[in-house]
């Protein structure tokens, strides 16, 4: 992702991971009045090998009150369809993403998709959702995000996201993300203990320091 962003040429860019397909609508997005936000987000079909489960998010239209996006942004973070992190449902204006050097963390394996979202939304004013599904994400058990990860990851997720939030201005959205930080803490505890990793105090005193704050 980071090496086809650093060839990306157009206003817009988005993602598609090597085993999902886009419907041919996916574009549709772009020439309706949703294109004056800085980001566009949309639904996804879960596609499993026997059955379809099409995931539509609530509609937005392009919003630039600081506080609506703040409210919006908390709907999408809260959402058991995790909208906010993934890479791939939504459109984000090349300008942001390279007039502050947002890229993806290549030390992570898990969620590195919802860190460079985090970044890239402290930078927006504007925001829009649209109700289309046309991305075809394929759920394979041998995906590398259904894959069990060692608990660094999880501990390394979860460091970033802590950092992060420090200059994170949304409040409503700042208490979701602190949940899902916390979050990242515990499984790095519960994979800390299932793999007998010796420095399982530290990782329980880094959750205990953060749930302090």
């Amino acid at each position: 992702r980071n090496i086809g962003l650093s060839y990306a040429t157009g206003k817009w860019v988005m993602f598609v991971d090597a085993d999902d397909w886009l419907d041919i609508n996916t574009f549709d997005v772009l020439n309706s009045d949703l294109v004056s936000a800085e980001i566009i987000y949309f639904g996804y079909k879960s596609v499993y090998p026997t059955y379809i489960k099409q995931n539509f998010p609530d509609s937005v239209p392009v919003t630039t009150s600081l506080e609506k996006i703040d409210i919006e942004l908390e709907k999408l973070i809260s959402s058991k369809e995790q909208y906010f992190g993934f890479s791939v449902n939504k459109f984000f204006l090349r300008y942001i993403i390279e007039s502050h050097q947002i890229r993806f963390p290549e030390d992570l394996i898990v969620r590195e998709d919802e860190v460079f979202t985090l970044r890239y939304i402290m930078h927006i004013k504007s925001l829009a959702v649209s109700t289309i599904a046309p991305y075809n994400y394929r759920m394979l058990d041998s995906s590398l995000s259904h894959v069990s990860n060692k608990y660094r990851c999880h501990k390394k997720l979860a460091t970033i996201v802590e950092s992060e939030l420090e200059s994170f201005s949304h409040k409503k959205s700042r208490i979701a993300f602190i949940d899902k930080c916390m979050s990242y803490y515990l499984s790095a505890i519960s994979e800390s203990i299932q793999f007998n990793v010796r420095d399982l105090s530290e990782v329980v005193n880094n959750t205990l320091n953060f749930y302090d704050k």
